[in-house]
């Protein structure tokens, strides 16, 4: 039996901001072993954790403008107060419900709800 002095435990407690970035990657505790994430993990994880909310996730089955209703969209601004004194694609995007990709409108699921 071997005995020791000077033993130092230290416990460190589990982080609630994950995922963790170092300068390889981000990387997953698994047991006693970290794992390197793919991409796909990452953002599984994070819609998993809450950082992405659901409405603010891309529709990729929407598609705009074909399943767009304007109509909705002029009786929104009418309510809200707004007027239409810039293109319909930049205020869709300064509303936080669309993003400009590869020149192509694409909406979140926010905005997919009020505009279909």
């Amino acid at each position: 039996m071997k005995k020791f002095k000077n033993i130092l435990i230290v416990e460190v407690k589990e982080g609630k901001d994950k995922p963790y970035k170092c300068s390889s990657g981000f990387y997953l505790r698994q047991g006693a072993n970290s794992q390197k994430m793919t991409r796909d993990e990452i953002l599984n994880f994070a819609i998993g954790e809450g950082k992405i909310r659901f409405d603010e996730q891309i529709n990729t089955d929407f598609v705009y403008p074909d399943d767009f209703d304007e109509n909705k969209l002029n009786k929104f601004l009418k309510l809200a107060g707004i007027t239409k004194s810039i293109k319909k694609e930049n205020i869709l995007i300064n509303l936080n419900i669309a993003i400009k990709e590869k020149s192509k409108l694409k909406l979140n699921n926010a905005g997919v709800l009020f505009f279909m």
